[in-house]
């Protein structure tokens, strides 16, 4: 039926309004109506404004109801691709976040998807690159270990075992609690969590955004021993705000994976450019990375240590002791990259999944 209702609006996009309509009946019946309803609704406001015209919102919310169904496209990744002046015929190039749901589950395996999925179980595993004091606290009685934790900290972060896009993680002001038990009764609330020595960035990268810290983002794929840099990017924050996620105001640029240099404008999470970054005045364009071989090295050791896992997006930011991880991603999204460059990449997933189905085989065979 998608493929049906595809060929029928490509042909006449004037059938928008027919389509809207049948497909909004199925989603009632099947009970996703309501959140696919707000949903497109926040987006629309959030890129068009509040104040857009009655008529034009009609047009574009019944549309952006039929993309989500077509195209398997929501609409935020709808105007951040530009998607409107894709052709029709490069509109199945582009790899939106509900198409990945289907190659990750052949590229990384379920098993070890946890361990990137859960904070506490990647600190166990990657260890020796977090480079900086960090526990996991799970229940009361770990107040100990707590306590011990902070007591040389005026600062440090906090983070739920799950959850991405920087959900749930807060810096934490030990000044701001009248003693060790307030603060720890404070965090427990928030149990389970892994709290982390505070990030000393170097100034190679802080010059950027001193407020937040800095990271690059490098997505690796492995193939047997074999590890590629699929795409790399640097995120920063702005303002006043202490984190880089675009989603949460930052501002990112595309970076040339062998050379280490920035070769895009900063975007920020409209998908607005910036020639230059609005606090510090750096140009993004022609900024050279500091110790990109380093960086090289460290994705490619990390990427080895769960080769269970082919394909993870690293997050790491630099210190005057060299690059440390913030983070893995087990499944790493594919809107930033795409909105960096208006170019479809989804072959990119569909080489991985022949390869990786493809090694499966070989090692069925083989057992």
């Amino acid at each position: 039926m998608r493929n049906t209702l595809r060929k029928i609006y490509e042909k006449n996009n004037k059938s928008v309004v027919l389509i809207y309509l049948f497909l909004k009946v199925c989603f009632i019946i099947f009970g996703k109506y309501k959140n696919i309803k707000e949903d497109t609704i926040t987006e629309i406001y959030n890129f068009e404004g509040e104040d857009i015209k009655k008529l034009k919102f009609k047009k574009m919310y019944m549309k952006l109801i039929v993309y989500r169904y077509i195209y398997f496209l929501r609409a935020g990744e709808y105007y951040l691709f530009d998607f409107e002046k894709v052709p029709y015929d490069k509109r199945d190039t582009y790899i939106t976040r509900q198409l990945t749901n289907k190659y990750y589950r052949v590229i990384n395996t379920r098993k070890f998807r946890k361990v990137l999925d859960k904070k506490n179980l990647s600190y166990k595993v990657f260890k020796k690159y977090y480079k900086r004091d960090l526990i996991c606290i799970k229940d009361e009685t770990e107040e100990k270990i707590f306590n011990n934790f902070i007591k040389d900290k005026d600062k440090f972060i906090l983070k739920p075992f799950s959850g991405h896009s920087g959900e749930g993680i807060e810096i934490i002001n030990v000044k701001d609690f009248k003693n060790k038990k307030e603060l720890f009764n404070y965090t427990i609330e928030k149990a389970p969590y892994v709290a982390e020595e505070l990030i000393k960035q170097s100034n190679e990268l802080g010059c950027f955004h001193k407020n937040s810290v800095n990271t690059i983002r490098v997505v690796t794929f492995q193939y047997k021993e074999d590890v590629s840099i699929l795409w790399a990017f640097i995120r920063t924050g702005q303002g006043g705000s202490s984190v880089d996620n675009m989603g949460a105001s930052g501002l990112g640029a595309l970076i040339d994976s062998e050379t280490g240099k920035i070769i895009s404008d900063g975007f920020d999470w409209k998908g607005d450019k910036e020639k230059v970054h609005p606090d510090s005045n750096i140009t993004f364009k022609g900024f050279q990375i500091p110790k990109w071989n380093e960086l090289l090295v460290t994705v490619k050791s990390l990427a080895s240590e769960l080769s269970e896992m082919h394909c993870v997006g690293w997050d790491l930011a630099l210190t005057n002791d060299g690059w440390v991880l913030v983070e893995g991603n087990a499944r790493p999204q594919c809107v930033t990259i795409q909105t960096f460059t208006k170019k479809g990449y989804r072959s990119y997933f569909d080489k991985m999944y022949k390869l990786i189905e493809k090694q499966k085989e070989e090692e069925e065979a083989n057992s």
